[in-house]
């Protein structure tokens, strides 16, 4: 990867972004950025099937510093103590299918009588503290 495209993949990248990302905005294979990920350990969390990067841990492995930890990402720290789910959709940018899906598979929700379905962010940090990490 040349230094111009680097910078201006840097300078466009969201708070969180994928394989698919990456891939369109560098003009490479899906599968030449796995091989870069593994090849040069970028930090990663791993959802489901899905591969999530953190702005925040990107910025901090170009940089060569320490990863920060999950639940001290300011996109986490950010999010109120209890949320909709549709929050998780914009933040891992996954579909609201899979939202419901990752809710019910780590049993994010809050059970309130007679209200939509809550998360707890204490709950989705200590469920995400579980997922692989690399």
């Amino acid at each position: 990867m040349n230094q111009i495209n680097f910078i201006k993949l840097i300078s466009i990248l969201p708070e969180t972004f994928d394989i698919k990302f990456l891939s369109k905005e560098l003009g490479i294979s899906r599968s030449k950025v796995y091989n870069l990920i593994i090849q040069y350990r970028v930090p990663y969390y791993k959802l489901t099937r899905k591969i999530i990067i953190f702005k925040e841990n990107f910025m901090e492995w170009v940089q060569k510093k320490s990863i920060t930890p999950f639940m001290n990402l300011k996109v986490i720290k950010d999010l109120p103590n209890l949320f909709s789910p549709l929050l998780l959709k914009d933040i891992f940018k996954i579909s609201k299918s899979k939202v419901y899906f990752v809710v019910k598979q780590y049993n994010l929700n809050i059970p309130i009588p007679g209200k939509k379905i809550i998360v707890s962010k204490e709950e989705l940090v200590n469920k995400f503290l579980n997922l692989i990490y690399c």
